[in-house]
């Protein structure tokens, strides 16, 4: 499950196209994500705000999200980036887990043996139960 061709495709060609600064700050959070602003600037050796500048860029084009929160080096709770697709495709998969979880509960793991399948929405796309 996930996103149309069609959708995605339409969705890049509205998608903010990203300055020189941006695409290098993108790549870094894509190679390491998650990873927290600080590390960032270490292995860019740039200043923390010359990062959290283009990594608030990046969550206000919806490139980048913010998947968890958890300790910096010096054991501050800080924001873990991560790319859009990466958090998409760990939604798909959790939902498909939990679609799953629910379909054996639903029907106590049988599989309908006559009449109309039972569907629900699950995340807004139906589901065949």
């Amino acid at each position: 499950m996930g996103v149309a061709d069609t959708s995605r495709r339409a969705y890049e060609k509205v998608r903010p196209t990203l300055g020189p600064k941006q695409e290098i700050v993108f790549g870094v959070i894509k190679r390491l994500q998650p990873v927290d602003n600080e590390t960032i600037a270490e292995v860019l050796d740039w200043p923390i705000n010359r990062v959290t500048g283009r990594v608030n860029e990046l969550e206000g084009y919806d490139y980048v999200t913010c998947e968890c929160k958890g300790p910096n080096r010096r054991g501050m709770l800080v924001k873990k980036w991560a790319t859009k697709e990466r958090y998409d495709r760990q939604m798909d998969l959790l939902m498909d887990e939990v679609v799953e979880e629910n379909r054996h509960k639903h029907n106590n793991g049988q599989d309908y043996a006559k009449g109309e399948p039972e569907a629900d929405i699950v995340r807004g796309r139906l589901v065949e139960w």
